[in-house]
């Protein structure tokens, strides 16, 4: 470089140019030490990594995308809507015959010589908590519920990534981290041996159709991945009509299982508080709800209120009645006698 010429800027934001740089900046932001990030890049012995990773950590544009990565880290270790409304969603979903002890949707799983005792979260809590969250059933003018909108999801440019990719290998790639998973994983199961899965997996997914293509089949998919206002009640009006007889640890009604020698025990949620929910939900009863409330908060007639000069126009009035009586000679059958206006 020139002497007084100015270095180029650096955009953290994008990935390095030298590939083996950037996959060592992704191993050292996901928690790697650094000697062991450039021993699985670079491929070389113990001793040199531990220099080599210090003097290529100490690179400002390796530094600066490393910082920028490990914000980014920060950021997404904190759950957004969209993640708790799938989560809850696949609490409602999932039955707990397919969940081990690994599950984060488990509550409680103890394992015995007698049997077993498994409990996941409570179905009817997580599903009232996704339509609050969504903003079911807030009540409005009789009439009809008016849906609201669900969570803004942003959605790929319109027709880009939605045709299948030429290379059969680069659209199977695209289906399975659609599906969930890593770079590492799907270029495993797509190219078997033929490279470092985890530089291949970068390289493939730095390709740009690879990438739209990737987003269009999640925007595809995300729709079906939070529960909707017409799911909730459903949910809730099969609690209502099955028998619990019909239930197994394979139902999604399921929430507690155990299992023993003699002894097998289902849970499903409670009928009661589903009855509930349903009725809040559809908004039952709410033109008589509205009719209760005006009337509490009415103010009442300006003829109702006995004031003093209400009170002074009742007496005078009476006088009137009585004079009138007396004049007509019905001094004895008026409707208000002299002596209660004393």
């Amino acid at each position: 470089m020139k002497a007084g010429s100015k270095s180029p800027a650096i955009d953290p934001s994008q990935p390095l140019r030298n590939p083996r740089h950037e996959a060592f900046v992704r191993l050292q932001a996901a928690g790697t030490g650094s000697t062991r990030a450039y021993a699985s890049v670079y491929r070389t012995k113990w001793q040199a990594a531990g220099a080599n990773g210090t003097k290529l950590r100490a690179r400002p544009d390796v530094m600066a995308r490393l910082r920028y990565l490990q914000s980014e880290t920060a950021q997404a270790a904190v759950m957004d809507l969209r993640e708790m409304l799938e989560f809850l969603t696949r609490v409602k979903r999932i039955p707990i015959g397919r969940l081990d002890a690994r599950s984060e949707l488990l509550r409680r799983f103890v394992i015995r010589p007698q049997g077993k005792r498994v409990w996941m979260l409570d179905k009817r809590a997580c599903v009232a908590l996704a339509a609050k969250l969504q903003g079911f059933g807030k009540r409005h003018a009789p009439g009809g519920h008016q849906e609201p909108a669900t969570p803004a999801v942003p959605h790929p440019v319109a027709g880009k990534g939605a045709l299948p990719l030429r290379n059969a290998r680069h659209e199977a790639f695209a289906r399975l981290r659609a599906a969930g998973q890593n770079k590492k994983q799907a270029y495993s199961v797509v190219y078997a041996r033929r490279r470092d899965p985890k530089i291949g997996g970068w390289r493939v997914s730095q390709r740009p159709d690879v990438a739209a293509r990737v987003d269009y089949l999640r925007s595809q998919a995300v729709t079906a991945a939070v529960i909707d206002r017409r799911e909730v009640l459903e949910f809730l009006t099969q609690v209502m009509r099955t028998p619990i007889g019909e239930i197994d640890e394979n139902s999604e009604m399921a929430q507690g299982v155990t299992i023993s020698r003699n002894v097998k025990q289902i849970w499903m949620p409670r009928k009661l508080p589903c009855i509930k929910l349903l009725v809040k939900l559809q908004g039952l009863g709410w033109k008589e709800h509205q009719a209760a409330q005006a009337r509490s908060q009415a103010a009442p007639p300006a003829g109702k209120v006995l004031t003093e000069e209400r009170r002074a126009e009742l007496i005078a009035a009476k006088r009137r009645a009585v004079e009138r009586d007396l004049a007509a000679g019905r001094q004895g059958d008026g409707p208000y006698p002299v002596s209660r206006l004393r």
